[in-house]
C-alpha cells in the first residue's frame, strides 16, 4: 500500500501579474502560476533565477518542482522582508545603487 503526502499551500505571501506566492511548510515557499501562464514558464523562471544565484545574485534557493493543482509550481526558500522592487518604489534615487547595496543592507 502506497500514501501521497500532499502539502497543501498556506497562507498568500506574495502575487504578481503571473503567479502567487504561498507559505509552503517551514522556510519554504511555493509558486503557483495563474492558469493564463503557460505551463513551461515556471520552469524557465526557476533556471534563470538559479543562474543568476550562482553568479552571487541575492536569489532564494530553488527547493524544487512539484505540480499542484496539475500544473508546474516552484518551491523556494523563504526570505522575508522587503522585495528588491520594494527597495526601488521605496527609494527610486537609489536604486541604480542597488546591485553593491543588496549585499549588505538587505
Amino acid at each position: 500500500m502506497y500514501f501521497a503526502i500532499v502539502r497543501l499551500p498556506g497562507e498568500l505571501v506574495g502575487s504578481g501579474t503571473r503567479s502567487t506566492v504561498h507559505a509552503y511548510g517551514a522556510g519554504a515557499v511555493v509558486k503557483i502560476p495563474e492558469v493564463s501562464t503557460a505551463d513551461g514558464w515556471i520552469h524557465s523562471e526557476a533556471k534563470y533565477a538559479e543562474a543568476a544565484r550562482s553568479v552571487g545574485a541575492p536569489v532564494p534557493r530553488l527547493l524544487g518542482i512539484e505540480r499542484i493543482g496539475g500544473r508546474a509550481a516552484s518551491v523556494w526558500e523563504r526570505v522575508d522582508g522587503a522585495s528588491i522592487w520594494q527597495h526601488v518604489v521605496n527609494q527610486p534615487t537609489r536604486s541604480a545603487l542597488l546591485p553593491r547595496l543588496v549585499r549588505t543592507e538587505l
